[in-house]
């Protein structure tokens, strides 16, 4: 697989509950990239910071032979003012930066499967097949119909049906006689 910019994988973050099937085959693949480029990041941020220790320890040296008799506070303060020492801090910094950004990436990917575990649950349970009526009460129906009773506790009567039941128990009531 093709490596993809952190920037793409954060703009895939959102999850489409229209397109669940989709989201579920592709999650753990690109979580496995994710988690790829994050160890790869972990990786350079710890070389850089090992390659600032070396600077360091290479600028103390190089300071000590030629200033044998300076104190360990000028030795420490000539080596932070050195500017192959700045240059190394500076792309540790950068690259430090960039494995947190990684890492970020890869927690709130981890967070989004369990966004999208839920949201399948939500799904087999019908959740997205709900509407909410007049009155603010939900009402299950089916995926494509129309709800059967959609009046809430302060609407006014659904006069077809009220008129309907009506006319059975007046029937009933003839048929009784």
């Amino acid at each position: 697989m093709k490596p993809v910019s952190l920037d793409r994988y954060r703009s895939m973050l959102r999850i489409n509950k229209h397109r669940l099937d989709d989201e579920i085959e592709i999650h753990a693949e690109l979580q496995d990239s994710i988690g790829v480029a994050y160890a790869q990041a972990e990786a350079r941020a710890t070389e850089a910071e090992q390659e600032v220790r070396r600077v360091y320890a290479r600028a103390y040296t190089d300071i000590k032979t030629r200033s044998p008799s300076a104190t360990v506070q000028e030795m420490n303060s000539r080596v932070e003012l050195a500017p192959e020492l700045t240059s190394a801090q500076r792309a540790a910094a950068m690259l430090k930066q960039d494995r947190d950004e990684w890492s970020s990436l890869r927690d709130a990917w981890k967070q989004r499967g369990y966004g999208l575990s839920k949201m399948v649950e939500l799904y087999t349970a019908q959740y997205f097949s709900l509407s909410r009526s007049q009155g603010g009460h939900f009402n299950t129906v089916p995926s494509g119909q129309a709800p059967l009773f959609s009046r809430g506790a302060n609407d006014a009567p659904n006069t077809a049906s009220d008129a309907a039941t009506r006319s059975a128990a007046a029937r009933r009531r003839l048929q009784d006689d």
